[in-house]
C-alpha cells in the first residue's frame, strides 16, 4: 500500500513518525505541490491540504483521501463520487482554538478592548470607554459542529445563554434554545453576539445578508470564522457603516487575502485577522488522532470511517 503526504508549510514530522510505524507501508512525503503531483499516479491513500480535479485526474489508484482541514471547499466532490474515493476531513480539530478565538472576540468587544489598542497607539489616556461584559449576554451558533458545541459549553460556563439553529436540533444541555432554518429571523434577533461558522457550500452562500441584518439588534456583534463566502460582504460593509449593527470580527472574507481598497480596513468597529483562527501550533499533531483512528478503520472496513464526507452536500 502506497500513501502520499503533503502538509503545506506545516512540519510533516508527526504523519513521517506515523506512517513509518504502519506495517506492509511504503509512502512519500511531499515537500511542494508539484512533487505531489509527481507523486499522485501510486498513491492509494492521500494525506493532505490541497485536493483539485486534476490531481484526482493524476491518481489513478487513489481509493481515499484524508483532508487535515475541515474546510474541503473546491474538492472535485462530483467526480470522487463517481470513483468511488472516499473523502473525511479534520472536524473536530480545530474546537477548541476556535472556540477560544470566538470567546476572546466577544470579551474584546464587551470590554472595547480595540479602543484601547487604538489610544495607546496615541498616547491617549481616555477612560470613558464603556465596559461591558459578557455574562447574561446570548451568544447565537450559526452552523453548530464540533467548534460550534465546544463554544456551548464554554459559554455557559461564562453565564451566556446559548442559542443554536440547525437544520435538525440535538438534544443536549449546553444549548438553551434551539432554532431552525425557518425560524431564523428569530433566532437572529435575539443574539447579542452571532458566530458564523458556517461551511461554504450552494446553499449557504450569502447566508447572512441585507435582510440578516436588519434583523439583527443594533447592539450585535458578528463574529465569523466559518467561510467568507457565507456572508455578503457588500451588504455587511453597509451594515456596519449604519450601525444597523454594532461591530465585526472576522478571520475569513468572500475574496482573500482581503482586498486593501476593503473599507473594513479603516472602520474602528471591525477587528480582522488574516483567516488564522483555525491555525494552532498543535495542528498536525490534533491530526494524527484522526489519522490513527482511521487508518486501521480503512483497512477492516472503511465504511466505518470517521469524520465521512457528504460527496452530495459537500460537508
Amino acid at each position: 500500500m502506497h500513501i502520499v503526504s503533503y502538509t503545506g508549510y506545516y512540519d510533516p514530522q508527526p504523519i513521517r513518525d506515523f506512517l513509518t510505524a504502519q506495517p506492509d507501508v511504503d509512502f512519500t512525503i511531499c515537500s511542494s505541490e508539484e512533487e505531489l503531483l509527481a507523486a499522485l499516479p501510486e498513491a492509494e491513500i492521500l494525506i493532505t491540504l490541497p485536493f483539485t480535479k486534476d490531481m484526482l485526474a493524476a491518481a489513478p489508484k487513489l481509493k481515499w483521501v484524508q483532508c487535515l482541514r475541515a474546510g474541503v471547499d473546491g474538492y472535485p466532490f462530483a467526480a470522487m463520487k463517481e470513483r468511488g474515493v472516499l473523502l473525511t476531513n479534520g472536524k473536530g480539530i480545530h474546537r477548541n482554538h476556535m472556540a477560544e478565538y470566538s470567546i476572546a472576540m466577544m470579551i474584546l468587544f464587551a470590554r472595547n478592548l480595540h479602543v484601547f489598542q487604538r489610544q495607546q497607539r496615541d498616547s491617549n489616556w481616555k477612560r470613558n470607554v464603556p465596559q461591558d461584559e459578557i455574562f447574561g449576554k446570548t451568544v447565537g451558533i450559526l452552523g453548530f459542529g464540533a467548534i460550534g458545541d465546544t463554544l456551548a459549553t464554554r459559554a455557559q460556563a461564562m453565564g451566556m445563554r446559548v442559542h443554536a439553529l440547525k437544520r435538525t436540533p440535538l438534544n443536549q444541555e449546553n444549548v438553551d434554545q434551539w432554532y431552525t432554518p425557518d425560524q431564523t429571523q428569530e433566532f437572529l434577533e435575539t443574539a447579542d453576539y452571532l458566530v458564523n461558522l458556517l461551511p461554504n457550500t450552494p446553499a449557504t452562500t450569502h447566508s447572512l445578508n441585507a435582510e440578516s441584518f436588519e434583523a439583527m439588534k443594533a447592539s450585535a456583534v458578528l463574529i465569523c470564522i466559518g467561510r467568507g463566502k457565507t456572508v455578503d460582504e457588500q451588504a455587511l460593509i453597509k451594515a456596519l457603516q449604519t450601525g444597523q449593527i454594532r461591530g465585526l470580527a472576522a478571520d475569513v472574507f468572500e475574496t482573500e487575502p482581503l482586498p486593501e481598497d476593503s473599507p473594513l480596513w479603516q472602520m474602528e468597529n471591525v477587528v480582522i485577522t488574516p483567516h488564522i483562527c483555525g491555525e494552532s501550533i498543535h495542528y498536525l499533531e490534533k491530526s494524527i488522532e484522526i489519522l490513527k483512528e482511521n487508518f486501521p478503520k480503512f483497512i477492516s472496513d472503511p465504511e466505518t470511517l470517521i469524520n465521512r464526507v457528504n460527496l452530495d452536500l459537500g460537508y
